[in-house]
């Protein structure tokens, strides 16, 4: 499959949102505040909402193998 394809990617399909809607409402004043916030709210993250991310990819890559690599998002 394509190797950049963010909808493969759990980064990008769950990771950044997640952190952009807990981090940004801090008060951040340095790069060491945003480090901060960021390892927080990974360690926050609870086994159910990993769960729910990895059996997503899973979906999404089995969609992929399918379709041969080709487009897939319209058979989620």
């Amino acid at each position: 499959w394509l190797p950049r394809s963010p909808d493969l990617n759990h980064l990008d399909l769950f990771l950044w949102d997640f952190l952009k809607y807990k981090v940004y409402p801090h008060p951040l004043n340095s790069v060491e505040d945003v480090k901060e916030q960021i390892t927080v709210n990974c360690k926050a993250m609870t086994k159910d909402q990993f769960n729910s991310v990895m059996k997503t990819i899973k979906k999404r890559c089995t969609k992929c193998l399918d379709c041969n690599g080709k487009a897939f998002e319209h058979l989620l």
